[in-house]
C-alpha cells in the first residue's frame, strides 16, 4: 500500500508545473518586447514563459487567430518580469489544463531574456 502510493504521489508531481519566474528586474513595456530567434551572448536568460489564447466559442471563427493573441500574452508576461525579449518562441494547440477547456486554444512559449544592455 505505501509503494502504491509512493508512485502515485511521484506521478503527481512529475505533472505539476513549474511556477512561473520571478520579477528581479522592473516590468517593461508588453509593446517593445522583442522577438528572435537566438539570444544573443551577454543576454541574462529570466526564465520560461507563456501565453495562451482560446476560441471564443465551440464553432470556429475564421478572422480570430489566437496565435496573436498568445503572442501578446506572453509578451505580458515577459514583461511582468522585466525582460526585453523572447528567445526560440513556439506555439502549440493550448492543453485542456490551461483553461480552454473544449474550446480550441492556442500557447506560444519562449525563454525570456534581458539585453545586456538594459542591466
Amino acid at each position: 500500500m505505501k509503494k502504491a502510493l509512493f508512485i502515485f504521489v511521484a506521478i503527481l508531481s512529475g505533472c505539476a508545473s513549474k511556477p512561473p519566474p520571478v520579477a528581479k528586474y522592473p516590468s517593461t513595456d508588453p509593446t517593445s518586447i522583442k522577438i528572435v530567434d537566438t539570444l544573443i551572448v551577454g543576454d541574462e536568460v529570466l526564465g520560461r514563459v507563456s501565453g495562451v489564447a482560446c476560441q471564443k466559442s465551440l464553432l470556429a471563427d475564421p478572422d480570430y487567430n489566437p496565435a496573436a493573441d498568445a503572442l501578446l500574452a506572453m509578451k505580458r508576461e515577459a514583461a511582468r518580469i522585466g525582460a526585453t525579449g523572447v528567445a526560440r518562441v513556439s506555439y502549440t494547440q493550448a492543453p485542456v489544463r490551461n483553461g480552454c477547456g473544449l474550446y480550441a486554444g492556442r500557447m506560444a512559449t519562449g525563454q525570456a531574456y534581458r539585453n545586456a544592455k538594459t542591466r
